[in-house]
This record gives structure tokens, C-alpha cells and sequence, in this order.
């Protein structure tokens, strides 16, 4: 399965998170909202996105540095992103 993933932030420093997650596959697409979740529901969303990203054959990102960073901050290890030369 190929992924696209990106993140929004609250900012480009180091400590600053990401407040938003747009996930894209073959089967369609979602924004999560971090802002918009009523109590606990972040936690479910993000577990949704590590188990698509452990399905993911490729994942494709834009700035991948800094969206690994943020979502690492978020609790995704960073052991599911591979570097894979072109």
C-alpha cells in the first residue's frame, strides 16, 4: 500500500506540534484534527495512523525531516520510517 502523510504545526522550532495529520491511500483520504477531539479520541487517531503506516509499502512525504520529527513527538516510533535512496 502507498501512503502520503503530511502534518500542519503550531510552528517550525523544535518542541512546537503538530496539531493536524493528513493521511492519504488508495482508498481515500482523512484530516485529523487534534483541535476538534472530544476526550481520548486523539489517541485513537493516532494509533489509526501508526497501523497504516506499519501497512504502508512506501509512505511518501514532502519535508520528511521535519514531519518524522513531529510525528515522533506524537508517539510514532521513528524505526517505521526507511530511508530508501532514489
Amino acid at each position: 500500500m502507498l501512503l502520503a502523510i503530511d502534518t500542519e504545526t503550531t510552528g517550525v522550532d523544535w518542541h512546537d506540534d503538530a496539531f493536524m495529520i493528513s493521511v492519504a491511500t488508495h482508498l481515500g483520504s482523512h484530516v485529523y484534527d487534534k483541535r476538534v477531539c472530544e476526550h481520548g479520541e486523539w489517541d485513537t487517531i493516532m494509533a489509526d495512523v501508526l497501523m497504516l503506516l506499519n501497512k504502508a509499502d512506501k509512505i511518501i512525504m514532502h519535508n520528511a525531516k521535519f514531519d518524522i520529527q513531529k510525528l515522533c513527538r506524537l508517539g510514532i516510533p521513528l524505526k517505521i520510517f526507511k530511508v530508501v535512496p532514489f
